[in-house]
């Protein structure tokens, strides 16, 4: 009776009857947009089975994702360049994501006590093993691992860097395919380099944080890196944003000024004879940022920059001149 009465719900689209045929192919009429389809098989008087059904439609489904396995190494690496290959017809999307974390896991697992309170559980296993009654549920470890990123475009497939927090053990990519109408996407391949990191820790910031759009101004860049475990040093910082860099002025480390030598870099990656440039990579003279006496020392870059938008973003990577094939380090926003 349940059955019957779900079934109702259904329209009739095709209707087959006295079937002698091994194979049955039906055509469907033109439909409107279609979830779910029923198949009803009426009774008969004779031993029978259906071996096979398959469903054929033409478009695409209505979107689709691909998460990787979270990819694991065994200690925490820098992240560099993201490169992948794809393709999107008109009007659908292929938007890639990326994340990364601390912990192998990116749940909080909670236990429900008898006064109503919420415990921290060690991992999936123990909350598994609770009674349905003493799950709590479970909430995102932000504090461990990053949400996911913002898609990267399409069109940066040659070369763009992750954008994701270094240096972390545990990385992840997702693939959201959308399709249009007529128009699918496609996804083949995804790599990206790693290396041991250069410093364990990059907080930098730039002020002032308010500046006249369309203006030529003067702007600090601020960075105090943290250069502990398994951090190697650096030596040198490029800067690259949308706003146009006019000059490079005084560099300071702890406080003093530093010789540098200061190169203005195009799209392309090539040097420039002079400013202005979107880009420029900046060497400090006779020094290396140590592990074993630079951890936390300030550093700060003047610079003029005429900004074009608002909310634009200056993005710093700090490198090794000694260490050519490390990855550039990303400098994180604080």
């Amino acid at each position: 009776g349940g059955f019957q009465n779900t079934i109702k719900i259904f329209k009739d689209m095709v209707e087959v009857r006295d079937n002698t045929s091994q194979f049955v192919t039906v055509r469907f009429p033109p439909h409107e947009r279609v979830s779910q389809i029923a198949l009803i098989v009426a009774e008969h008087n004779k031993t029978w089975s259906v071996h096979d059904i398959e469903i054929f439609s033409d478009g695409f489904v209505e979107d689709a994702t691909y998460v990787s396995d979270i990819i694991t190494f065994q200690q925490g690496m820098a992240w560099g360049d993201i490169r992948w290959a794809g393709r999107d017809g008109e009007g659908a999307q292929v938007r890639m994501h990326t994340r990364s974390g601390n912990t192998l896991d990116q749940n909080i697992y909670w236990q429900v006590t008898g006064s109503g309170d919420r415990l921290r559980v060690e991992d999936e296993k123990a909350y598994k093993a609770l009674a349905l009654g003493e799950r709590g549920g479970t909430t995102y470890d932000f504090e461990n691992w990053d949400f996911w990123s913002a898609p990267y475009d399409l069109a940066d497939s040659s070369g763009t860097p992750l954008v994701s927090t270094s240096p972390r053990p545990y990385f992840q990519f997702k693939v959201d395919l959308i399709p249009a109408t007529e128009f699918g996407g496609e996804f083949e391949f995804l790599e990206f380099s790693v290396s041991e990191p250069l410093a364990s820790g990059l907080i930098g910031e730039v002020t002032p944080s308010r500046s006249e759009v369309a203006t030529s101004s003067p702007f600090t860049f601020h960075l105090r890196p943290t250069l502990v475990d398994n951090a190697t040093g650096f030596n040198g910082l490029e800067m690259s944003s949308s706003s146009v860099i006019n000059s490079v002025g005084t560099v300071r480390i702890d406080g003093a000024e530093w010789p540098v030598e200061v190169i203005p870099i195009d799209d392309e990656g090539n040097a420039l004879a002079d400013f202005p440039a979107n880009r420029f990579e900046l060497t400090f003279v006779d020094t290396q940022m140590s592990p074993l006496t630079d951890t936390g020392t300030p550093i700060e870059v003047d610079f003029e920059a005429r900004v074009l938008r608002s909310g634009a973003p200056f993005n710093v990577r700090v490198f090794d001149t000694d260490r050519p094939l490390a990855v550039r380090q990303k400098v994180e926003a604080g």
